[in-house]
């Protein structure tokens, strides 16, 4: 009889967190209540732009940045975690060939994604209660640095307009673009898609390779977003090796090939979409459970959508924010300016709805 108790205990629990439809229920957060793990909690991507003698504007976006918060009580160790990129447009519709091609209420699709690395002595990195950590495209002083490279290469930076707008980032806490900054801790590359063609060919010969897992690939791309894009942080819950052992089973992608439900098949999904005024895609992809995902924004142009859909899950994010009002605006509008989260003078808003969560304010590098 207990063993029936426990059971009929446990199915109850299962569907009490899931609507009629079997979905997810999403999170019943508002902006007073407290946020139970870490959270983004600015993102600038716009950059500023340098004017220069002849009335040229130069676009600087090389000071991109993200922010992450510990709204919590305790300390959060960065241990596992990453920062990933959606695969697909923030702002195009997402069309598939089959419904079974849609995860999106399942997992979140991965174009590139990067991770926390170790301190010296092999321990992860920690985000204090209450503390935010930035991390920066590039660790330096963006303003000092492009008077060093104009006087370096023989021009008078005191002729150029705009110099002083660049930002700061010189004390982030952790860097991942290309260029490393001495003393400054390094995002790890964990993965990026590949070329669908380049897949699809590949393919016909070897398919146990799925996916770029390293910096040295002539398929790598670099971690970068531009205008419209949608950034998760994440928490990995199994080693990077086991997804990459798991995507590169042969028979495994061999059944998906064929469009079959495969049960081994962990973290790689065969999709065929395409998006809105572009043309159509099929490759095995990664996608990761929508419940590792710690945080998601959907970052785009405001104006109003008359699309229905988002590129992930509205659990996840059901809105979006951005420094620009619409698609073709000038890099004017948006120049040194920030999304950044709504602040009640109690707490961040946190409801999972980016167009309510954020606002878009002048940029301000967050102190520690």
């Amino acid at each position: 009889m207990k063993k029936m108790m426990l059971c009929a205990l446990a199915t109850i629990a299962l569907f009490a967190n899931c609507t009629r439809n079997g979905e997810p229920e999403e999170k019943k957060n508002t902006a007073a209540t407290e946020s139970a793990d870490l959270i983004i909690k600015d993102i600038y991507y716009a950059g500023d732009f340098v004017e220069n003698p002849y009335g040229y504007k130069a676009e600087e976006t090389d000071d991109k940045f993200i922010s992450v918060y510990n709204p919590t009580d305790h300390d959060i160790s960065l241990e596992n975690m990453a920062l990933a990129l959606c695969q697909y447009n923030a702002v195009d519709k997402v069309n598939f060939e089959k419904p079974n091609c849609d995860y999106r209420q399942k997992a979140f699709g991965v174009s590139n994604i990067i991770g926390f690395p170790k301190d010296k002595s092999g321990m992860p990195y920690t985000v204090k209660e209450g503390k935010t950590i930035v991390i920066a495209m590039r660790a330096i002083n963006h303003a000092e640095g492009y008077k060093k490279y104009l006087t370096e290469n023989g021009e008078d930076p005191t002729k150029y307009k705009g110099i002083e707008k660049l930002i700061d980032l010189s004390k982030a806490d952790f860097e991942w673009g290309q260029n490393a900054t001495e003393n400054v801790p390094h995002m790890t590359f964990l993965y990026c898609k590949e070329n669908d063609k380049e897949q699809e060919k590949r393919m016909k010969e070897d398919k146990s390779k799925v996916g770029v897992w390293d910096e040295d690939d002539d398929e790598y791309v670099p971690f970068g977003f531009e205008r419209n894009f949608t950034i998760a942080l994440i928490r990995l819950a199994e080693p990077i090796e086991k997804i990459k052992e798991n995507m590169n089973n042969a028979k495994v992608n061999e059944a998906l090939l064929k469009g079959n439900e495969e049960p081994m098949a962990k973290y790689g999904r065969y999709v065929m979409w395409s998006e809105s005024g572009h043309h159509s895609h099929s490759q095995i992809l990664m996608f990761l459970p929508n419940q590792w995902v710690v945080d998601a924004v959907n970052v785009r142009f405001n104006g109003t959508s008359t699309e229905k859909e988002f590129p992930i899950s509205g659990t996840l994010d059901k809105g979006w924010k951005g420094v620009y009002d619409k698609a073709d605006d000038k890099l004017e509008v948006g120049a040194g300016k920030m999304i950044t989260r709504h602040f009640n003078g109690k707490r961040l808003s946190d409801t999972n709805n980016s167009s309510v969560d954020f606002e878009v304010k002048k940029v301000v590098v967050p102190t520690k």
